[in-house]
């Protein structure tokens, strides 16, 4: 494969990350189980962040990021030091944004790690449910309190700056938030979902029960609202942003779970059909995701996703009662820190 569809492949794989990244939109929110923006750029347009800076260091009374330091990360592949930074794997931030025109801003209602290991080929994805409240994001300061939430975040930090100055803030919250490196930022709209998934033919996603929201703005076979049957079910762009959208029938908890899987899904479909979606792809992510990755990492970004384990990759969501509790009203939640950074110290933590 030549190193032109190597890189085009590369950011296909990127744009099939992102389409998991699916949003709440404007609804209601209901109460949780337990105890400013530019015009649209293209792909790979704003300017690069630096993929070898270390964390911001978190506050003395939450426990930080360490462990052993693990065997090199395989070198075989040329580029790939660069591309995964000091900690020897490769973590992406996924931004899912609730805007529904050309324009990519908004409420990040989705905000999800998603971290590759090349020495084992293991992913590990993470979501922070958008209800979140105090969120630590730096040295002694917290975001969200009452009806102001975590998705309203990059908002607040884009404020009298650029888009892509907003979102490497966001970047740096994050890091601070979970104590991890991210290596690179993904953002998406509703616009880019539905053409993403459509141009790759759909995905195909099993459930272990019939998932019905009548709710839901859209007609399937006839008949109004979100209907799917326990087993396979192929979904084309309209229907996979409902599946990943839908919460009624549960909570923001469990969405944020299909929502995972719906990205495992089209990662799948992506690697099983190859360069030959190419053109597709290129023409449907043009202005429809933001980020900083670099074009000259791509080949070494594809080499890397070839090594993935789909069948065993983890996922987590950061929510009651495991790892939130009740927030400062009942409608929001606040993470419980301690265990929440020795998660991402075990998952997301360096590997050389």
């Amino acid at each position: 494969m030549n190193i032109v569809v190597r890189r085009g492949m590369a950011l296909a794989m990127l744009v099939i990350l992102v389409t998991g990244c699916t949003f709440a939109g404007s609804l209601g929110t209901p109460a949780p189980t337990g105890q400013p923006g530019a015009s649209d750029t293209p792909i790979g347009t704003d300017t690069p962040s630096t993929p070898t800076r270390a964390p911001s260091t978190p506050t003395p009374t939450v426990r930080p990021v360490t462990g052993p330091t693990a065997t090199p990360a395989p070198t075989e592949i040329p580029g790939l030091d660069r591309l995964l930074g000091k900690d020897g794997r490769y973590t992406i931030l996924l931004l899912g944004v609730d805007s529904r025109g050309k324009s990519i801003s908004g409420r990040t209602d989705t905000i999800m790690f998603v971290s590759l290991n090349p020495k084992t080929g293991r992913v590990v994805m993470a979501s922070l449910p958008r209800d979140t409240v105090q969120v630590p994001i730096a040295n002694g300061r917290t975001y969200g309190s009452g009806f102001v939430r975590i998705n309203g975040l990059l908002a607040e930090l884009s404020r009298g700056v650029s888009r892509g100055k907003g979102l490497q803030r966001m970047v740096s919250a994050m890091e601070y938030m979970s104590g991890i490196e991210i290596d690179n930022y993904a953002m998406i709209g509703f616009r880019g979902v539905r053409g993403l998934v459509n141009s790759v033919g759909g995905v195909d996603v099993k459930l272990d029960k019939p998932l019905v929201d009548l709710s839901m703005h859209i007609v399937m076979k006839g008949k109004k609202g979100l209907r799917l049957k326990a087993g396979r079910n192929h979904m084309v762009g309209g229907v996979a942003l409902s599946f990943a959208r839908t919460r009624h029938t549960d909570n923001d908890y469990r969405r944020s779970e299909r929502q995972q899987q719906l990205i495992m899904a089209a990662f799948q479909k992506v690697l099983k059909r190859g360069p030959e979606m190419l053109p597709q792809l290129v023409k449907a992510f043009k202005g429809r995701i933001v980020t900083d990755i670099d074009f000259a990492d791509a080949p070494a970004l594809f080499a890397l996703l070839e090594r993935t384990k789909l069948g065993s990759f983890r996922s987590f969501v950061l929510g009651p009662s495991k790892w939130a509790g009740v927030g400062d009203m009942r409608y929001n939640t606040a993470l419980k820190m301690d265990v929440v950074r020795d998660m991402f110290r075990k998952q997301f933590g360096p590997v050389r």
